[in-house]
């Protein structure tokens, strides 16, 4: 499982919609993924439900047939109310099937408070799985709940890349110093050797 991990907002969904070349996470200002939702692939789409169980754990889950607009409402609907603890999204997709062996996860937001994220992250450290993390490129540095987070996730020595989102929002001019100042921040915070960081940059544009 390749975990993706950031703020709110930060283009997490919108990437993973670009590179499956479909409109199919929702996305927007506000926190919109409240629940952790993994993308499989499969020739046989569905969507999998996974309620939280009485020790808020995974529960029963519900299967619906196929993959689209209205079971992604349903999703969103009971994800919304709290009501969900993961979702699984079995889809056709010829990018999904080139990685078969990989399972992308798409989290919710840092600071959406949800109990679903705190649910994945736990996952995430107990499979000692990768991480991406995602900072907004506009933002030009790295907020202070994100490098908090990374600080945590430090003790389980989880292991993560940097990816700068929405580079298309910033000029060409100004992306070299706002690489370079957000890769000294998380280095210089957490002590990440050189020859262990590795950082990359994504636009809506280019996802490649």
């Amino acid at each position: 499982k390749v975990y993706l991990v950031g703020p709110f907002s930060c283009g997490k969904s919108t990437l993973l919609n670009n590179w499956l070349g479909v409109n199919l996470l929702p996305k927007g200002i506000a926190p919109e993924t409240a629940v952790a939702t993994e993308l499989h692939f499969s020739e046989e789409e569905r969507t999998v439900l996974y309620p939280f169980s009485k020790d808020e754990d995974f529960g029963e889950p519900t299967t619906l047939p196929g993959v689209g607009i209205e079971q992604m409402k349903k999703v969103t609907e009971m994800a919304n109310r709290g009501e969900l603890a993961r979702v699984c999204l079995y889809i056709n997709n010829p990018k999904l099937k080139e990685h078969s062996d990989v399972c992308l996860v798409d989290l919710p937001g840092l600071s959406s408070a949800c109990k679903a994220h705190e649910l994945a992250i736990n996952q995430f450290v107990m499979e000692k799985s990768l991480g991406i993390f995602c900072v907004p490129m506009p933002a030009g540095t790295v907020q202070q709940d994100a490098l908090e987070f990374l600080q945590d996730m430090e003790r389980y020595r989880a292991s993560f890349n940097l990816l700068l989102t929405k580079a298309d929002e910033t000029t060409q001019s100004d992306q070299t110093g706002i690489v370079k100042q957000v890769s000294e921040t998380i280095k210089n915070r957490l002590g990440i050797p050189d020859n262990e960081f590795h950082v990359g940059i994504v636009s809506k544009n280019d996802v490649s």
